[in-house]
């Protein structure tokens, strides 16, 4: 029996038999997935709903963006989604997001990491998938969270970027493409998360252990998607860059530094 990995950005945590079970002709369960944030990493789950993946499977699928892991981890265990790809603590049936793409970039007169001390740092929060990642790296660098720099909880990635330009932070820890947007902007790299934790499940497939029990075959056909819809990704890259771009409302070109990066650099 074949089985297969899901891979964007990276790897399935779990293996699944991808054809055990036939496509189920029968009308179309709700099947809504939340996520952290609209950024180019979640692409797929997009794609997944909009380009007919999950339909096929007999799921009608839908993208609920919940910012912060804490409400994920709440809405999942409140029974409002199905499953959650923003990283929360429940049973781990998947992943996506293979590895930190985050970079922190700061202004140009911020010439090494050093420099940042007595800084505030933007990221998602110091408590999630990123901020735990970030406050492990800057120790790794001698920096102790509270002593010699601060986090400043922007909720997302669009906003960190914003945080950045507003001067409301002198750093931030921008993931793929808003770094390469913000090195455009005259901002510079300062440090890279993944060159101290270079394996990191950023996004996983959560789901609460007792409804994952009884929808079984739900999650199954949900699977299933995921793999056609990465496959999508990786076999299609014009067409995957054409649509992150429109999706996700990125230039085409950072769209396409983006697909190269996770689906080569965290592959």
């Amino acid at each position: 029996m074949p089985m297969f990995l899901v891979s964007w950005i990276g790897s399935v945590v779990v293996l699944i038999a991808s054809t055990a079970l036939p496509a189920l002709a029968q009308s179309k369960v709700k099947f809504p997935i939340s996520i952290s944030s609209k950024s180019l990493g979640y692409g797929p789950m997009f794609a997944a709903v909009k380009l007919g993946f999950m339909e096929r499977e007999g799921l009608e699928g839908q993208v609920v963006v919940v910012r912060g892991a804490d409400k994920s981890l709440s809405a999942l265990m409140g029974g409002s989604v199905q499953v959650s790809a923003s990283g929360t603590d429940a049973h781990m049936i998947g992943g996506t997001i293979n590895g930190l793409s985050q970079v922190i970039m700061a202004p140009k007169n911020y010439k090494t990491l050093n420099d940042l001390r007595g800084a505030t740092i933007g990221a998602t929060s110091a408590t999630s998938g990123l901020g735990v990642a970030l406050r492990r790296y800057m120790k790794s660098k001698g920096f102790e969270l509270g002593r010699d720099y601060q986090i400043l909880a922007t909720g997302s990635a669009g906003p960190t970027l914003a945080a950045l330009t507003a001067g409301q932070v002198q750093a931030a820890a921008l993931g793929v493409p808003l770094n390469f947007v913000a090195a455009d902007q005259g901002y510079t790299a300062v440090g890279r998360i993944v060159d101290v934790i270079p394996s990191y499940q950023f996004a996983a497939f959560s789901v609460a252990r007792v409804a994952a029990e009884r929808n079984r075959p739900l999650l199954i056909r949900f699977m299933r998607a995921m793999i056609g819809v990465h496959r999508w990704f990786y076999e299609n890259k014009e067409a995957a860059v054409e649509f992150l771009a429109r999706e996700i409302d990125v230039k085409p070109e950072y769209a396409r530094r983006g697909w190269e990066y996770y689906t080569q650099d965290l592959a």
